[in-house]
């Protein structure tokens, strides 16, 4: 608990030796969406309902937020997916 708020916790371990290499608290647990990882990098996109998508750069062994960082393409989300054929339905008719 986190300012009276539950949060969800994000650790991160070494494979080989299950070794805690950093843990943070991304989003609100009643906000989070989804996590996931960009390709090539240790960067985690977070997506809470409150505030968006957005991404924990690592750098350093830690991760921290990092409100510049673009977003790559293939990170979406499901709702946004949701909206887009909704529009293009919306379109047809």
């Amino acid at each position: 608990m986190y300012d009276g708020f539950d949060f969800i916790k994000v650790s991160v371990y070494e494979t080989e030796n299950n070794t805690l290499v950093d843990c943070f608290y991304p989003a609100r647990a009643w906000d989070f969406w989804g996590i996931c990882w960009e390709n090539d990098t240790y960067n985690i996109w977070i997506q809470s309902a409150d505030i968006g998508i957005y991404c924990y750069k690592y750098a350093d062994m830690k991760w921290e937020i990092d409100i510049s960082a673009e977003r790559p393409e293939y990170i979406i989300s499901k709702y946004e997916k949701l909206d887009v054929v909704s529009e293009s339905q919306d379109a047809v008719q």
